[in-house]
C-alpha cells in the first residue's frame, strides 16, 4: 500500500491511500502514523479543503489519544466540531462525539464520556445509522464496565451485547465484534461468573486478525488471566498475565504497560512471590506514578516493620544484664544531679517567671500587629481586584447597556458573577477567621462518618473543579468515623480541597484518602484517623513551604487560572485541626504537586 502511495500520481488519489495507511497503522498503534497523517494534511491544505482538514483534525485526535496526550487531542475534536457545526453536518458532530466519549474514558472522566456518547446515540438513532450506533454502544459498555462495581457491570453487559446485535450480519465489523465480545466477557467476570466470562473472552481472542493484535491481544490476554487468578488458578493467571506484558512490551503503549503491571504485581504478592511483586509493582508506577496499590503497599510495610521489630527484642533481651547494672549507676548519678539542679532551679525560677511574662506580652503585641497588617493588607489587595471588576462590569452594562450585543452582556454578566463567587470566598474565610480571632466560633464535637462528611465537602467545590474539568477522586473506607466539630472540619476539607483545585493544572486530578493509624502498641486501640488530600498541581518551594501555616507571610499566591486568594484559609485549617488536638503539614515539589496531610481522633475518642 506505501509502494502504491509513492506511485500515485493525483493528490486525490494519494489521499485516499494515506487515509487507508493511517487507519491501519493507528489500528496497529504504529507511532508512525503521525508521519502520515502530516502528508494527509499538506495535501488537504495545498488543496484548501476544510472539510478533508476537519476529517484528518478527529483522526489526529485519535492518535494523539492513544499516545496519552489527552487535552490535544480535546483540541483538534474541538477544531472539527466547529467546523462540522458551521457546515451543519449532523453525521460527523457526532463522530466527534463518539471521540471526545472514548478520550473522556481513558482520561478518566467517566461521566462527561457517558454525556457526549449520549448526544451521539441520538444523532446516530435520528439517522437510522445503526454500524455507528453499534460504536456509540461499544463505548458505553466500556465506560461502564470501568466503573468497577455491580451496576456498572450489568451495564456493560447490556450494552455491549446490544451492540453485538446491531452488527449481526453486517460486513467489516470484526473489530467492533472483538472488542464486545472482550468487554462481555470481562463485564460477566466482575459479575462472578468466571467459566462464562472466560468462553466469550477465548472467543474474542480466536477472532483476532493480525492488524487488531496490538490493540486487543494484551486486554484479552490480561482479562483471561484475571479469571484464572479468581478462581485461585494462579499458574494459569501467571501464564496469561505474562504472555500479555511480554507482547504489550513490544508495543511500549504505557497506559496497557501501566495496567498490565499493577495487577501482575497484584498477583504476585497473593502468591507469596514478592520480589517479583515489587517489580512489577515499581515498574507500574514509573508508568504512572500517581497511581499505586495502596493494600499492597501497606502489605510490605507490615512484613518489614514485624521483621525489625523481631530483631529488636532480640537485641533488647541480649542486653538485658547490662542494662539493669547501668540503671543502677545512673540512677545514684542522677539523684545526685537532682539535688543540684534543684538548687540551681529555685534560684532561677523567680526571673525566669518575669522573663517569661515579658516574652508573653511581646509575643502577643505582634501577633495583634500581625493581624493587624494581615487584616489591611486582604482589605487594600486581595479583595480590590474582585471588587474592581465587579464595578467596572457594572458600570460598563450601566452606560453602555443599548449599544453592547448579547454576548457582550452575557460576558460582562459571567465576569460579574465570578466576582461575586470570588467576593464570597474571600469574605467567608475572613469573617470565619475574624471569629476565630475573637474566640465567637463555638467548639461542639460528636461522631461523624468521614466518608459523608467529605461528600458534603466535595459537594461545596465540585462547580469550581467541573469548570477546570479536574476530578475528585475520594478513596475512604466508609466505616471509619471521627470525633470532631462538623462545620470547623467541612470547613478545614473545603478549604484544602480549594486550594488543591486552585493549584491543579485542568484535566488533572485531586484526591483525598484516609487510612486508620497504626498504634506503635498494638495492645492499644488506634486513636487518630490520617487524611491527605493530593493534587498534581505547580507545587512550592521549601520557603514558600515553611510560611504557609503562618500569618506572618502576605503573599497569596495566584492559581493556574488566576483565582485569587487570602492566604488565610490554611491558617484556618491548622487553627481547627489543632483544636482537636490533631495536627497538619504539607509536602510538596515544584511542579509535582502538593499534598496536605492532616491527623483528626478517631469517633471512638
Amino acid at each position: 500500500m506505501i509502494e502504491e502511495y509513492k506511485k500515485s500520481e493525483t493528490k486525490n488519489h494519494k489521499y485516499k491511500i494515506l487515509i487507508e495507511i493511517i487507519g491501519k497503522k493507528l489500528l496497529h498503534l504504529d507511532e508512525d502514523s503521525n508521519y502520515y497523517i502530516n502528508k494527509a494534511y499538506q495535501i488537504a491544505k495545498q488543496v484548501n479543503d476544510k472539510e478533508r482538514i476537519a476529517d484528518l483534525d478527529v483522526i489526529y485526535a485519535k492518535y494523539l489519544k492513544i499516545f496519552g496526550n489527552y487535552s490535544k487531542s480535546y483540541e483538534y475534536l474541538h477544531k472539527a466540531k466547529s467546523y462540522y457545526e458551521k457546515t451543519n453536518n449532523k453525521r460527523k458532530i457526532a463522530v466527534t462525539y463518539l471521540g471526545f466519549g472514548e478520550t473522556y474514558r481513558v482520561s478518566g472522566d467517566l461521566r462527561q464520556s457517558l454525556n457526549v456518547l449520549a448526544k451521539a446515540e441520538r444523532v446516530f438513532s435520528e439517522l437510522k445509522d445503526t454500524l455507528e450506533l453499534a460504536k456509540v454502544y461499544n463505548q458505553v459498555a466500556s465506560v461502564n464496565y470501568e466503573y468497577s462495581n455491580t451496576e456498572g457491570m450489568e451495564k456493560a453487559k447490556k450494552f455491549a451485547e446490544l451492540s453485538l446485535e446491531l452488527i449481526k450480519n453486517k460486513k467489516n465489523t470484526i473489530e467492533l465484534i472483538v472488542s464486545n465480545l472482550n468487554v462481555l466477557g470481562a463485564a460477566i467476570a466482575g459479575l462472578g461468573d468466571f467459566e462464562k466470562a472466560e468462553r466469550y473472552l477465548r472467543e474474542s481472542y480466536s477472532n483476532l486478525t493480525p492488524e487488531l493484535e496490538n490493540t486487543y491481544k494484551p486486554l484479552i490476554l490480561i482479562h483471561i488471566s484475571q479469571t484464572y487468578l479468581e478462581r485461585k488458578n494462579y499458574k494459569s493467571a501467571l501464564r496469561y498475565g505474562l504472555e500479555s506484558y511480554y507482547f504489550t512490551k513490544k508495543t511500549g503503549l504505557k497506559l496497557y504497560l501501566f495496567w498490565i503491571e499493577s495487577i501482575l504485581s497484584d498477583l504476585y504478592a497473593d502468591i507469596g512471590d514478592y520480589k517479583n511483586a515489587y517489580f512489577f509493582r515499581n515498574e507500574s508506577n514509573n508508568h504512572y506514578g500517581s497511581i499505586y496499590s495502596e493494600k499492597q503497599r501497606h502489605n510490605m510495610m507490615k512484613i518489614k516493620y514485624d521483621y525489625e521489630k523481631r530483631i529488636k527484642e532480640n537485641e533488647i533481651q541480649k542486653n538485658n544484664t547490662i542494662h539493669t547494672y547501668q540503671l543502677l549507676a545512673c540512677l545514684v548519678s542522677i539523684i545526685f544531679l537532682i539535688v543540684l539542679v534543684w538548687v540551681f532551679y529555685s534560684k532561677q525560677q523567680v526571673l525566669k517567671k518575669k522573663n517569661n511574662q515579658i516574652s508573653e506580652a511581646n509575643e502577643k503585641l505582634n501577633e495583634m500587629n500581625v493581624t493587624k497588617d494581615k487584616f489591611f493588607s486582604i482589605i487594600a489587595h486581595d479583595l480590590k481586584g474582585p471588587l474592581y471588576t465587579f464595578s467596572s462590569s457594572m458600570n460598563m452594562l450601566n452606560e453602555d447597556y443599548d449599544n453592547l450585543s448579547d454576548n457582550d452582556r452575557k460576558e460582562f454578566i459571567s465576569s460579574i458573577f465570578e466576582s461575586s463567587k470570588t467576593l464570597n470566598r474571600l469574605l467567608e474565610n475572613l469573617l470565619t477567621w475574624s471569629m476565630s480571632q475573637r474566640g465567637t466560633i463555638s467548639y461542639e464535637p460528636s461522631v461523624y462518618n468521614l466518608s459523608k462528611l467529605t461528600e458534603t465537602a466535595i459537594a461545596f467545590v465540585n462547580q469550581r473543579s467541573e469548570q477546570k474539568n479536574i476530578k475528585i477522586i475520594k478513596d475512604i473506607n466508609p466505616d471509619i468515623s471521627v470525633f470532631v466539630d462538623e462545620n470547623m472540619i467541612l470547613t478545614t476539607i473545603r478549604n484544602l480541597l480549594s486550594n488543591a483545585i486552585k493549584f491543579s493544572y485542568p484535566e488533572t486530578n485531586v484526591r483525598i484518602k484516609a487510612m486508620v493509624e497504626e498504634n506503635s502498641n498494638i495492645n492499644e486501640k488506634p486513636e487518630f484517623v490520617v487524611i491527605s488530600v493530593e493534587d498534581n498541581g505547580t507545587g512550592m518551594d521549601n520557603d514558600k513551604l515553611n510560611k504557609i501555616f503562618s500569618l506572618k507571610s502576605t503573599e497569596s499566591s495566584k492559581g493556574t487560572a488566576g483565582e485569587a486568594g487570602t492566604g488565610l484559609g490554611l491558617v484556618l485549617c491548622k487553627e481547627f485541626i489543632e483544636k482537636h488536638g490533631g495536627t497538619i503539614r504539607a509536602e510538596s515539589k515544584i511542579n509535582s504537586g502538593t499534598s496536605f496531610i492532616f491527623k483528626l481522633p478517631l469517633g471512638s475518642s
